[in-house]
């Protein structure tokens, strides 16, 4: 399995995908699995929230969603609810259900660095925040 330290945090590639526009990555940290989907961006998509646009050769990329998974189903990213001192509580829904997680400091930014190192991408304007 290829891994890639950022930082002190060491994350394991479990699967990565391109298929006409959509790329996606699920990757492990710890003992917790993400994934990640990056769609191409039209001309029209405006940049929601949180997404990071991420730039290639071909085009650019919305990072579009970034799942957990939890007892064998997936929940959305929905937010940093609480900032630590080297650590952010990050909530998590599924329908009505939420999860939350903690996680290192600017995970969503790292996430992002990752798809990056794996698709070749450049990130453009500043780093994602997850607010």
């Amino acid at each position: 399995m290829k891994t890639h330290t950022i930082g002190t945090d060491t994350f394991a590639i479990f699967e990565k995908s391109e298929k006409g526009g959509l790329l996606t990555l699920q990757f492990i940290w710890g003992k917790k699995d993400f994934r990640m989907f990056l769609e191409r961006r039209t001309s029209s998509a405006a940049v929601k929230g949180h997404q990071a646009v991420l730039r290639s050769k071909s085009g650019e990329y919305l990072l579009s969603r970034m799942e957990y998974l939890y007892e064998f189903e997936w929940y959305q990213f929905d937010k940093v609810s609480d900032h630590g001192l080297a650590h952010d509580e990050v909530r998590w829904t599924n329908n009505r259900a939420v999860r939350y997680v903690e996680l290192p400091q600017h995970f969503y930014e790292v996430a992002t660095q990752l798809a990056c190192l794996e698709f070749g991408l450049t990130q453009k304007g500043a780093p994602a925040k997850a607010v």
